[in-house]
């Protein structure tokens, strides 16, 4: 059972990292305005709505990104397919929907952000190799 909730804590981190990984490779493609103050929430709508088709998608390749890392993380962790992986995903879900909830986005980015977790985390978890013992 310990193995199994260590694997699921390993699943978010690396899911976590992934994702930052991803979109700070984005911030660096997509810059953020200098001076922009991250408390005026009239001022990041407007920036937002400036934001190009490629900064979304890669929100959402971050999420894939991390979806699959962390599904791969903990079913290596737990060493067994699937409920690990899972949980993960139900986390990173859920994390998204709060940040769909919280960040101004187009709406189809928030529909697919969402729907990709699941995917991904059972995709991470499929390719991982389990040895038999």
């Amino acid at each position: 059972m310990l193995r199994k909730i260590l694997a699921v804590i390993t699943g978010v981190v690396i899911g976590v990292l992934g994702i930052s990984l991803v979109q700070a490779i984005s911030g660096q493609m997509y810059p953020w305005p200098e001076g922009l103050d991250y408390n005026d929430k009239e001022a990041f709508v407007a920036f937002v709505k400036t934001l190009p088709t490629g900064a979304f998608l890669m929100v959402i390749l971050s999420y894939i990104v991390g979806s699959f890392f962390g599904g791969m993380a903990a079913t290596a962790v737990a060493k067994e397919k699937y409920v690990p992986a899972l949980i993960v995903g139900f986390a990173l879900t859920i994390a998204g929907v709060m940040n769909a909830i919280a960040v101004p986005q187009p709406l189809w980015v928030s529909i697919i952000s969402v729907l990709v977790f699941f995917p991904f985390v059972y995709l991470g978890a499929k390719v991982f190799p389990i040895k038999s013992s």
